[in-house]
């Protein structure tokens, strides 16, 4: 995955809004009750003075993001310090049969072209993770070594294959496939033009202005 995908989206995106959603990697001292998907959760309220925030470029965000939040300011670079690639798409077979696959953590908003859409960007060439090859090659070799693992791997592979055939012989899936092959990779939009669309929405989302 990690040597054949190797273009993304630049590191200052203006739009989709969802590419200024981080994930959150913080020490479980009990000052957050619940974990979320993007941030922990149910705050306690006594120790939220003591709470530092910091964005991926290691820049201090404000009190606001220790109770809420899950969008790092738009128009920067929140990746020199930290980065963590999303494979969301893979290849378009792949990406069809994860369409019919559906979500894993809800049943809302299935996967579509307008998900492809948003996250089909390929103007910058990104091999920073090649960095850390040394370390995942014998890991991975280990994994690959193991009988067990070894044969679900090669069902699983076989497995996604074959479904993929058996969605072909549906005229909606087809016709996904068909769509997928006509797209370009998406444009990244100028400030401005993401401005147009910025807007007309809540102006405090996300730090947006």
């Amino acid at each position: 995955m990690t040597e054949v995908f190797t273009r993304a989206a630049p590191a200052v995106l203006h739009w989709p809004w969802r590419a200024a959603m981080f994930k959150t990697l913080f020490r479980n001292d009990g000052a957050y009750k619940k974990l979320g998907v993007h941030r922990p959760r149910n705050p306690d309220a006594s120790r939220m003075a003591g709470q530092h925030w910091f964005d991926g470029s290691g820049r201090e965000l404000p009190a606001e993001y220790h109770r809420a939040r899950i969008f790092s300011p738009f128009g920067r670079d929140n990746y020199q310090l930290a980065q963590m690639n999303h494979y969301a798409l893979g290849a378009m077979e792949s990406y069809v049969v994860k369409c019919d696959r559906g979500r894993a953590n809800r049943e809302a908003s299935s996967f579509d072209m307008g998900y492809w859409v948003e996250r089909n960007f390929c103007d910058a060439e990104d091999r920073s993770i090649s960095a850390l090859t040394p370390l995942s090659a014998p890991i991975l070799a280990g994994l690959h070594a193991d009988p067990v693992l070894a044969e679900l791997h090669r069902a699983g592979v076989k497995w996604r294959k074959t479904r993929f055939l058996e969605l072909m012989q549906d005229e909606n899936w087809r016709g996904l496939f068909g769509r997928l092959m006509l797209s370009r990779p998406a444009r990244c939009l100028t400030e401005a033009e993401a401005r147009l669309i910025w807007q007309h929405g809540v102006k405090d989302r996300g730090g947006l202005e």
